[in-house]
Formats: structure tokens, C-alpha cells, sequence
């Protein structure tokens, strides 16, 4: 009787969590997270989202968006959900208009592996948030889309660790656009989460890049810049293929490193890497 009760009940649970997959799989963004902070009182929300944890090569990146009024992006919708064109196209349209504010962080292969991924995802998220902040020289009106975040960083060097370095601010590896002079004083951060050490409300949503705007946003810009980035890693490690499958652990890519062997830019913290370090030795 016992047996059958436990067996009841798994079947249950398991209904439950397919029907909860099914609804984050119907999910589209729209604005009820950023309207209920603004009806308890804050004036100013960015959504926030990294890009880049899973992968076996290369930095971790992270954005952060304001709307500051309700704008239509056709399509807007989480990153993993669309086409590549459709994300640049996204990219362009969201870093070109007056009326949305933006950073981009990143966190180095060389910090992910001192300090681990989680903290690293966290430093990325905490570089894109605070690059936000009004700087001393104001507010960047005009700034120009960034549809190639390689080319318009003009990335020409790699440093001794074989690393593109991020060019806007290379201490603080994070660049921000602010259209407005105003700050963030709300945090809408995809996942269950928050990020420490940061001075704002912060409010985590599960699958918020399918839920929130501002978050659906902020993941563009991540995932474009990342993948940008990674193109440019593919011209100087070609016989990885990255421009395929951006670092991530694919068949082919593990092929690659067991016939090659890692490179400067691939993670050494992370299993497959680390096992085949270890095996060397």
C-alpha cells in the first residue's frame, strides 16, 4: 500500500513539473514585473541576464537595461528563443534607441577560474549594473549601435593570457550607456538568485528573460556581445571552430581539444578540461 502511495505520488509530481515546463516553454515577456515595482514606489528598473556560464571556452558576460517608457521590440523575447540574426537585429535596435539605457560586463576565462563560475557570473552582473551609474563626463546621447561589439571595440590585441581584453574600461571590464541621467533603483535579475554587494531592490524571477522585458532585453545584449567576442577568439584559435559553437561543449568541440589540446582561452576549472589537464600530468 505504501509502495503504491509513493508511486501515486510520483506520478503527480511528475505532471506538476511537466505542466511547469510547459508553461515557462508558452511564456512571452511583457511589462507586469516592471509596473508592480513601479506601483510600490520605484521609478527606475533594469532587467539584468548574463550569457556564457555553460560554455567549456571563453569570458562570461552579463547586461543590464533600462526602458525608460514602454517601447515595442518586435520579437523581443528570450535570447536561446531566437535566430542569430534576429538577436543582432535586437542588439542594434536595443543599444540605438534614446529611450532605453544599457551596460555590458564580462568576467574573465582567468577570473571563472579563480574564482569560480558563480562568482564570476556575479562580477560580470555587478560590472554591467554599475556601469550604469551617471558618470563624471554625463550622459552618452548618441552613442551608435553596436551590431559588432568586435568592431566597434576595435579589438586588434590579446593579452598574455591569450585574451581579448574587454576595451571600454579594461579595469572594470564593463562599458554603459546612460541615455537619461538618472540611476536604477530596482533590479529585475533572471533566476533565483540575487547578486551580492549591490546597492539597489533587487527582485529574482525563474525564466524572467521569457517573462520580463527589461530582462528578455538584457539578455540580448549579453548573448550578441558574448558571441561577438567569441568570433573574434575564432581568428585567433581557428582550429577550434568557436565561431561554430561558441565554446560550448558540443561533440565536435570535444573532439577538437582531445585531438588538440585546450587553449589559453578554455576553461581549466571546468571537468572535461580539468580531466584532460590532469591526464598530462
Amino acid at each position: 500500500m505504501v509502495k503504491k502511495l509513493q508511486k501515486l505520488n510520483k506520478k503527480r509530481q511528475n505532471k506538476k513539473s511537466q505542466e511547469l515546463l510547459f508553461s515557462f516553454d508558452s511564456l512571452q515577456p511583457d511589462w507586469l514585473f516592471e509596473s508592480e515595482l513601479i506601483s510600490q514606489g520605484f521609478n527606475v528598473i533594469a532587467g539584468c541576464d548574463d550569457a556564457g556560464r555553460g560554455p567549456l571556452a571563453g569570458p562570461v558576460f552579463a547586461a543590464c537595461v533600462i526602458f525608460h517608457k514602454k517601447i515595442l521590440l518586435p520579437e523581443l523575447n528570450d535570447s536561446k528563443l531566437l535566430s542569430s540574426n534576429k538577436r543582432e537585429e535586437l542588439f542594434s535596435l536595443i543599444t540605438s534607441s534614446p529611450d532605453i539605457s544599457y551596460g555590458i560586463g564580462m568576467s574573465t576565462v582567468r577570473e571563472i577560474d579563480e574564482i569560480n563560475i558563480l562568482k564570476a557570473t556575479f562580477l560580470a552582473m555587478k560590472r554591467a549594473f554599475y556601469s550604469l551609474k551617471v558618470k563624471p563626463h554625463g550622459i552618452e546621447p548618441n552613442t551608435p549601435a553596436r551590431r559588432n561589439l568586435a568592431e566597434a571595440c576595435q579589438l586588434t590585441s590579446f593579452n598574455d593570457n591569450g585574451e581579448i581584453p574587454f576595451p571600454y574600461h579594461p579595469r572594470l571590464y564593463s562599458y554603459g550607456c546612460l541615455r537619461r541621467r538618472v540611476e536604477p533603483d530596482a533590479l529585475l535579475v533572471d533566476g533565483n538568485a540575487s547578486i551580492p554587494d549591490i546597492d539597489c531592490f533587487q527582485k529574482t524571477i525563474i525564466k524572467g528573460d521569457a517573462r520580463s522585458f527589461s530582462i528578455a532585453a538584457a539578455s540580448i545584449l549579453a548573448k550578441v556581445s558574448r558571441d561577438s567576442l567569441i568570433c573574434e577568439y575564432a581568428k585567433k584559435y581557428p582550429q577550434y571552430e568557436f565561431e561554430k559553437h561558441k565554446g560550448y561543449g558540443t561533440r565536435r568541440h570535444m573532439e577538437l581539444i582531445k585531438k588538440i589540446g585546450p587553449c589559453p582561452i578554455h576553461r581549466k576549472t571546468f571537468a572535461p578540461i580539468k580531466q584532460m589537464l590532469e591526464k598530462k600530468e
